[in-house]
């Protein structure tokens, strides 16, 4: 996110549009302790909500002075590209778990169990329960992503059951995150309608996947991590889901970043 040389201000909700979430615009803008410790820690925040994550190698700078963030090399960005979904995961059997789900992973889970994986996590220590619920409820009422992972859990679930009914095979389900092939690819393209966020795709284990495909997430026993394209349209509101503005397009809220 560029500052323009230090001319970007704060990020101000204050002239959101109405369909700006009260919620969320509460604890921007609130002066309880609730809003002070949302805004003091507020990346972990995010990053505890995200649908990807950042990486790069963090260099050590000597010194007492002001803290600064410099980074060695390239930029990256990674979601899951296989995701493993226990159906019989609950709140109380978080603790046992061998592979903590995370980012994306965590919204193919309700509510609660989500929450308190987020919780457990220890660089969210500092984070408050009540301010994780309310951004867990906002995305998952506003978020199209959210929506689709919800979708996948929903279709896999289906497709699971019926496998057990009939005793055929389980059918390839994957959430397809989709590009136009028309748009330039050497630039962003933001997302514009309802088709250019992902589609859940069932097909055959020989089934093609879709040509217009930015990346995939398939249901899976392993956890494996795929790069993002930094021109991706998705890149941005998977990885900063607090800090953006949301608009309606094509009937669809979507995110568009600040």
């Amino acid at each position: 996110m560029c500052c323009h040389n230090g001319k970007l201000s704060h990020l101000s909700v204050q002239n959101e549009p109405e369909n700006f979430p009260i919620a969320l615009k509460n604890l921007f803008i609130g002066t309880d302790s609730k809003c002070n410790n949302f805004r003091e820690f507020i990346r972990q925040y995010n990053n505890a909500n995200a649908f990807a994550s950042m990486g790069a190698k963090i260099e050590d700078i000597p010194g007492n002075g002001p803290y600064c963030f410099k980074i060695s090399g390239e930029v990256y960005h990674r979601t899951s590209e296989n995701i493993q979904i226990d159906p019989t995961l609950q709140p109380n059997s978080v603790q046992k778990l061998i592979h903590q789900p995370s980012y994306a992973e965590l919204y193919v889970y309700d509510a609660d169990t989500s929450i308190e994986i987020r919780m457990r996590e220890p660089a969210n220590a500092k984070c408050l329960r009540d301010n994780m619920i309310t951004i867990n409820v906002v995305l998952n009422d506003v978020s199209p992503y959210a929506s689709c992972f919800r979708k996948l859990r929903e279709i896999y679930d289906k497709e699971l059951s019926n496998t057990r009914i009939t005793g055929s095979s389980m059918k390839k389900v994957s959430l397809i995150f989709t590009r136009n092939l028309h748009d330039d690819q050497r630039v962003y393209n933001a997302p514009r309608t309802s088709g250019d966020i992902a589609i859940v795709y069932v097909a055959d284990r020989d089934g093609n996947i879709p040509a217009e495909l930015d990346f995939a997430v398939q249901p899976s026993n392993s956890n494996t991590l795929k790069r993002i394209n930094m021109l991706s349209k998705h890149l941005d509101p998977m990885i900063f889901p607090l800090f953006s503005q949301m608009v309606i397009l094509g009937g669809l809220q979507i995110y568009r970043i600040i």
